[in-house]
């Protein structure tokens, strides 16, 4: 019930941006609540959301998968030590006591800002930032899906006030995205006028790996190689 109210008010505070008032659509939905491996692990009740929107050219579209090296990678959604709930409390078997606060407001304008840059195809690549925290959307972001990641990311972390493992998986909203150096200015512009503040947060590299450095000291160095075998395997190995 609690999470049928966090739909509607999500749909009814955020509200389409073709006119700044009508709620968001959900389309569709299904909810499991008796879910289990065939060895007998249960699996949380699972409600799936289908939400619908349209673009006046589908050609403008973009996906999560990082597309070139040497590009920037940004992000809007300021961390926050927000892991109440979280995947990261989860396999550490801890409930934590901070979940994520939604600002309704302030997530209307990450989504529509992410949608004028990609309406004036600003953005190589896009992906938000929910279960796991940045960390797993950055992962996501180069395997994309397929598994077949060949371009890394090189991140730096010291502007980053909360611990590292806050940082990297408080799953506080936001986005991470993807910007060709000619189109830095441009996608400042777009954020500045909906009053958003844009975290830098490293670039995209030839070096099959996600590396990430806080205090001239790597605290992450991940090969492609490795995050693959266990994207492609997670699932079993967690269910056996």
């Amino acid at each position: 019930m609690e999470a049928v109210k966090g739909l509607r008010d999500a749909a009814t505070n955020i509200s389409w941006k073709g006119d700044g008032k009508s709620p968001v659509a959900f389309v569709s939905g299904n909810v499991s609540f008796y879910n289990e491996s065939a060895a007998g692990k249960q699996v949380d009740p699972s409600p799936i959301i289908a939400c619908v929107g349209y673009m006046d050219d589908y050609e403008k579209a973009i996906t999560m998968k990082i597309k070139n090296k040497g590009s920037n990678i940004f992000s809007v959604g300021k961390r926050e030590d927000e892991l109440g709930g979280s995947v990261y409390y989860d396999l550490l078997d801890k409930m934590g006591k901070n979940v994520p606060k939604v600002n309704f407001e302030n997530e209307k304008k990450m989504i529509y800002a992410i949608v004028d840059c990609i309406d004036n195809e600003l953005l190589l690549s896009c992906h938000d930032i929910s279960d796991g925290g940045i960390l797993t959307t950055l992962a996501e972001m180069i395997l994309g899906g397929e598994a077949d990641g060949k371009i890394g990311i090189e991140l730096n972390l010291d502007s980053a006030k909360l611990l590292p493992s806050k940082a990297l998986f408080s799953e506080t909203s936001g986005f991470v995205f993807e910007v060709d150096d000619n189109n830095v200015e441009n996608v400042k512009e777009i954020f500045e006028k909906y009053d958003l503040e844009l975290i830098g947060l490293g670039k995209t590299t030839d070096e099959e790996k996600l590396i990430i450095e806080k205090d001239n000291a790597k605290i992450i160095d991940l090969t492609i190689e490795d995050m693959k075998e266990a994207w492609c395997n997670g699932v079993v190995e967690a269910l056996r």
